[in-house]
């Protein structure tokens, strides 16, 4: 709102244009040098777990995932082709299934 305010204070095209520019440059800057350093290490255990599924070819049990199940799954499925199904979620399911892969993101 703030900005949208200053533009329209603004009568000069130049001076416009100029707040424009200088927006959109500080916009893409913290996009650059803060926030992708904050994606790439969110992610890392998503990548880290589609790298392990890759290289399993038996179950993998899921002790720790920072993030919701279906992320888990999902990335799975889409980032290894492999079916959902690969992960075990609990104790007695990674027994019954006699896992041996282990998934820890801590």
């Amino acid at each position: 709102m703030l900005f949208g305010q200053a533009v329209e204070t603004l009568r000069r095209r130049d001076a416009v244009l100029a707040l424009v520019c200088a927006m959109l440059v500080h916009n893409v800057g913290i996009l650059w040098l803060k926030k992708r350093a904050q994606f790439l290490a969110r992610a890392e255990p998503t990548e880290r777990l589609i790298r392990m599924a890759r290289e399993s070819s038996g179950p993998i049990w899921m002790q720790c995932f920072p993030r919701t199940d279906w992320i888990a799954k999902e990335a799975v499925h889409l980032g290894a082709g492999k079916p959902e199904t690969m992960l075990v979620w609990s104790e007695a399911e990674a027994r019954k299934r006699g896992v041996t892969t282990v998934f820890c993101s801590k």
